[in-house]
């Protein structure tokens, strides 16, 4: 099967499939190879917005300062992960909606006063919306968690209080931006303008957190944006907007300068990526996404920035301190925060052969610890993932990599733990094809781990991996030119050294 077939099918003949009855809520084909379940993609079920249940909210486009009705009749349910009950209702949003807030943003650029202010008039900008993140952190974190199922604790601590850095970061560079220019002839000099409208495009696991971190530069630099939020996760970006909006100080300077269409990527891609009003992209999510976008925007011209997926390597040497007070509790963190749902996250670990029982002995140890339930509830540490289908779909991966490989086992959680939920058990495998699972993201709380006996072995096999993204390495009693030789060797865009 294709990568994209094992993504969403199941095989039947799987022994770990019957501890899950998903028969009733899959349909199933017959394929080359047997008969399997075939699993729904990861996107909201649209629904006629007729067919809404009265009372629930519905989260509407914002353009040029303003929540506007929409070309569209449809709605996308805005499902909690951790109760499975409507927190309310999405706007579909159409190729039409895409193009109002396109052009809203562009009139914002040539017209407006945004791109013509000084550094320091929008830093006090960005300082005032940091100040609002703040003020209304509580509600703003409740929203991301009834949207996400991540931990209260999490939305609270990390990601809103992360959303409040972001304009308060670059709010700080706008002051210390240097404007010199150096080594030019007489006649010639450097001038930093802003480019125009950008498209923002942001995922699910860090909602707010992410899509401010693209909004606060964009602004930052004079630039006005269309952002388009997940279909899974709309609700933050949308409180922060109506904020902005109903502050009299800063909601008239930032009148078409942040704009926002909601909805399905299939529906608002191509009008997103090729209007010719658009300057850049920047986008943050899957690998195959990703080349849609750039294979969109190419002819085009368009600046495309892309920070997709991730199947990182966490490599553990032979001299590495498994019993220090730092090394296990980062190496559980890294493997299963947000759920496991982090492009940078530790999915691979690479033990050498001298101390992978110790080692795994310890991880398992460790990690049994965390608490997966309730989100509002401040003893958990790991939530359901983001919605039932993408459970499923990490199911699947672990599924085909236990089926793919006799040797393969469990050490944790596992397909046995697994109720069919958003809840998804943390899990440990090993003896898994490293080959299958290093070109898998499975995007979800589950490590495999692998033995090398070598330095070319660990090498290869962190290497062996169509993904980025990062990387770390535990080691003691290397000299410094033998670490960063290895980290040289070792493909990933950045790594952590720990020694």
């Amino acid at each position: 099967m294709s990568n994209t077939d094992i993504e969403y099918h199941i095989p039947l003949s799987s022994p770990w499939l019957k501890q899950v009855d998903l028969k009733d809520a899959i349909p199933s084909e017959s394929r080359e190879g047997g008969r399997f379940l075939v699993l729904p993609p990861n996107v909201p079920e649209r629904i006629p917005a007729a067919e809404a249940k009265a009372g629930l909210p519905i989260i509407e486009n914002f353009i040029d300062g303003a929540n506007v009705p929409s070309e569209s009749n449809w709605l996308l349910k805005n499902v909690n992960p951790a109760t499975g009950e409507l927190n309310g209702y999405v706007r579909a949003s159409v190729a039409e909606d895409g193009q109002a807030a396109i052009e809203a943003a562009d009139v914002a650029f040539r017209k407006g006063t945004w791109p013509k202010m000084s550094r320091s008039e929008r830093a006090a900008v960005l300082e005032s919306i940091a100040d609002l993140v703040a003020e209304n952190k509580e509600e703003l974190a409740r929203l991301e968690t009834a949207d996400t199922g991540k931990p209260l604790t999490v939305s609270r601590n990390v990601d809103i209080s992360r959303v409040e850095e972001n304009f308060r970061y670059f709010a700080a560079k706008l002051r210390v931006q240097e404007t010199s220019s150096s080594s030019l002839r007489p006649g010639n000099y450097t001038r930093r303008s802003p480019l125009g409208v950008c498209v923002l495009i942001a995922p699910w696991n860090l909602p707010l957190y992410l899509m401010t971190w693209k909004i606060a530069p964009c602004i930052a630099s004079g630039n006005t944006c269309v952002c388009k939020p997940t279909e899974l996760a709309s609700s933050t970006l949308a409180k922060l907007v109506a904020l902005i909006a109903s502050d009299s100080t800063i909601g008239p300077k930032l009148k078409g300068v942040i704009n926002v269409v909601n909805g399905r990527g299939q529906d608002l891609g191509d009008v997103l990526c090729t209007h010719p009003s658009v300057s850049a992209i920047s986008f943050t999510g899957g690998t195959a996404t990703g080349r849609r976008i750039a294979s969109l925007a190419a002819p085009h011209l368009k600046k495309v920035s892309l920070e997709l997926g991730g199947k990182n390597a966490t490599i553990i040497w032979k001299d590495a301190p498994i019993k220090g007070a730092r090394m296990m509790p980062t190496v559980i963190r890294s493997a299963f925060a947000n759920s496991g749902q982090i492009c940078l996250c530790g999915s691979r670990i690479l033990i050498h052969e001298d101390i992978y029982d110790e080692f795994a002995s310890a991880l398992v140890s460790g990690a049994s610890k965390l608490k997966v339930g309730d989100p509002l509830d401040p003893g958990t540490t790991n939530g359901p993932l983001v919605s039932r289908e993408h459970a499923w779909r990490v199911h699947n991966f672990v599924l085909w990599s236990l089926h793919a490989n006799p040797a393969a086992r469990v050490l944790l959680g596992g397909p046995e733990k697994y109720d069919g939920t958003a809840f998804y058990p943390i899990t440990i495998l090993e003896g898994v094809d490293h080959d299958f699972v290093a070109n898998k993201e499975f995007f979800g709380p589950v490590v495999s781990l692998h033995k090398f006996s070598s330095e070319e072995e660990c090498i290869r096999l962190a290497n062996a991996s169509c993904y980025g993204l990062a990387g770390s390495l535990w080691m003691q009693g290397k000299s410094e030119w033998d670490i960063l030789r290895l980290s040289r060797a070792w493909e990933r865009k950045f790594a952590n050294l720990w020694y």
